[in-house]
């Protein structure tokens, strides 16, 4: 390959990691660094942090911190994120870090929150909860953020600031609550979110409609559907495709068209996934020349 540029050598390196290759890792990382003729930039040192972080290599870890600091890398995004989630920093070094880069986008206070939490610092990711709701993150941003993480990991903590912060009562925080326990596994918290909230949209009933057919409960999720229309909320879109999904999921052939019919009398006009659903149907029925 020659001499290369920093970008081959950090192809290199994920390669590497890839293949669990840690000591050529650390030594193209060293390499870099002491050499001459080619300069880490911040996607290397991100790279390198965040494999120091997962295996533990605190040394190396400690090392690539330092030099970051020194050559200001750590004001970039990708670096400060991955020392914000570095598992090998104590709380006061995590938040120390923080107020040194002060960046106020979602994914950093993910970091944090995600750092803190992970190191056992259960006090401390509320006071970092209480900042983020502060610099003016609502908790909807934050939850529908955090499903990417492992959500039940955090949702209760997430839900008991929610409770003592008085925002349970907004919709859109009850929404990404039944969102992100849905996802992350915990189907009768999301149903429990469901039924305390006060009000409800139709982002509210969709939530609740994918959450038990994303936990193969198709009877339950066309149960809210007959609850949506008794509330008068109209479905949209999406709506029928929860609706047809649970229909083929239970084999319910005549019940899937009737649904597509009031999908049609609604106005609403079907795309490819409702005739996905119907399809699945009949093929589960075995009747596929009407496919």
């Amino acid at each position: 390959m020659g001499q290369g540029n920093v970008v081959s050598w950090s192809a290199l390196m994920t390669g590497y990691l890839h293949i669990g290759f840690s000591l050529e890792v650390i030594r193209l990382l060293k390499d870099m660094v002491l050499g001459d003729a080619i300069s880490p930039n911040e996607y290397v040192f991100a790279i390198a942090l965040a494999f120091c972080s997962d295996s533990g290599r605190v040394e190396e870890g400690e090392q690539c911190h330092c030099y970051v600091l020194k050559s200001g890398l750590v004001f970039h995004q990708y670096v400060r994120n991955a020392l914000l989630h570095s598992k090998f920093f104590s709380f006061q070094e995590v938040m120390w870090i923080w107020n040194l880069v002060r960046g106020n986008d979602i994914f950093a206070y993910n970091s944090v929150l995600s750092g803190v939490l992970e190191n056992g610092y259960l006090k401390e990711g509320l006071e970092v909860l209480r900042r983020m709701v502060s610099y003016r993150f609502t908790f909807a941003v934050i939850l529908n953020a955090s499903t990417g993480l492992s959500a039940i990991r955090y949702g209760h903590l997430l839900h008991a600031c929610i409770e003592k912060s008085g925002f349970k009562d907004y919709v859109t925080v009850g929404n990404a609550l039944i969102n992100m326990y849905a996802k992350g596994g915990d189907i009768q918290a999301a149903t429990k979110v469901f039924s305390d909230m006060m009000l409800r949209d139709t982002i509210t009933w969709n939530a609740m409609i994918c959450g038990y057919l994303h936990h193969g409960l198709g009877k339950e999720a066309l149960h809210v559907f007959q609850e949506m229309l008794a509330a008068q909320e109209y479905p949209n879109y999406v709506t029928f495709i929860g609706v047809l999904s649970a229909c083929s999921h239970l084999g319910l052939v005549q019940e899937g068209f009737y649904y597509l019919n009031l999908m049609k009398e609604s106005s609403i006009v079907p795309g490819l996934e409702h005739y996905a659903c119907i399809v699945g149907l009949l093929g589960k029925a075995g009747r596929l020349d009407d496919a």
